[in-house]
């Protein structure tokens, strides 16, 4: 479990619009430290909710990738049902950092020359 702030760069909200699920969605672009990220948001839903990451975004990411990469994650359909987040009993709390250096670190475990 990576106990971390929510803070997620800046993000410039361009005029580009598509539907997707029905839904007006923004074209957005999304700077950290350590990505660039490129979304499809909408503002009809609550805002701040993207995969894997916290976003201050004032809506509800339904399409994106990042910069270098080859796959791009869309949604394919909305619940509107609460449920409840857990924190999982059975998992270590540490820091961003403390997981970026694990998670390079076992990288290069699985890297052949």
């Amino acid at each position: 479990l990576i106990i971390d702030s929510c803070t997620t760069g800046t993000w410039e909200i361009t005029d580009s619009t598509k539907p997707i699920l029905g839904y007006q969605c923004y074209f957005a672009i999304g700077r950290s430290k350590e990505d660039t990220f490129y979304v499809w948001f909408t503002p009809d839903l609550p805002k701040g909710a993207m995969p894997y990451t916290p976003t201050t975004l004032p809506g509800t990411v339904l399409e994106y990738w990042l910069q270098d990469s080859e796959f791009i994650s869309t949604a394919k359909e909305i619940k509107a049902e609460a449920v409840d987040i857990i924190e999982p009993n059975y998992c270590q709390r540490i820091t961003r950092k403390e997981y970026v250096k694990w998670r390079e670190s076992i990288t290069y475990r699985y890297i052949y020359f």
